[in-house]
């Protein structure tokens, strides 16, 4: 008997050891209202200003966790407006292996996939409303394959984020 409980926590201590190294990767970097200076990397982040007065940060998972083979072509997307980082999005794109959602699932919550889709053919979207945050779990075709998106959005920014939303739908609604 003591052998069988022996065996047992070795076994929960393994699974543990490798479920923790599976996403050991702090992708949050700088924390909501951070200014891009924040961000020490080398080499720096490379910036796209846009002109609803953001900048986007795009940042190769590889960067800022080498060691995480999981996530491998996957790009952390920061978007600042007013120096302050509103917005941040972890993006992957023609893995089709679903790792971001499986990230998702282990920091948020699960949710239910349909029995008759297999994981890795499902597409569609799932939200989370926690207390400080907002996160959206996306998976949708592109022309080259499929994307998966986590957007997390700070509560304290949603009213920066929606201003500057509204900045590029009152664009794209001029561009009919």
């Amino acid at each position: 008997m003591i052998k069988y409980i022996k065996i047992n926590i070795l076994l929960i201590l393994l699974l543990g050891a490798t479920t923790v190294s599976s996403f050991a990767c702090n992708y949050r970097i700088i924390n909501f209202g951070a200014k891009p200076d924040a961000i020490k990397l080398d080499p720096p982040p490379i910036t796209f200003p846009d002109a609803f007065g953001g900048k986007t940060m795009v940042i190769p998972l590889e960067a800022i966790c080498p060691n995480e083979t999981n996530l491998l072509g996957s790009t952390v997307n920061l978007l600042f407006v007013d120096d302050q980082m509103i917005s941040l999005k972890l993006e992957r794109a023609n893995q089709n292996d679903k790792k971001l959602m499986d990230l998702a699932m282990k920091q948020f919550g699960t949710f239910v996939i349909p029995e008759s889709v297999d994981k890795k053919n499902w597409r569609g979207t799932y939200t989370w409303d926690k207390p400080n945050e907002f996160i959206m779990y996306s998976s949708f075709n592109i022309p080259q394959g499929e994307v998966e998106i986590i957007k997390i959005e700070n509560k304290q920014y949603m009213k920066q984020f929606i201003e500057y939303e509204k900045k590029i739908e009152e664009w794209l609604n001029s561009q009919k």
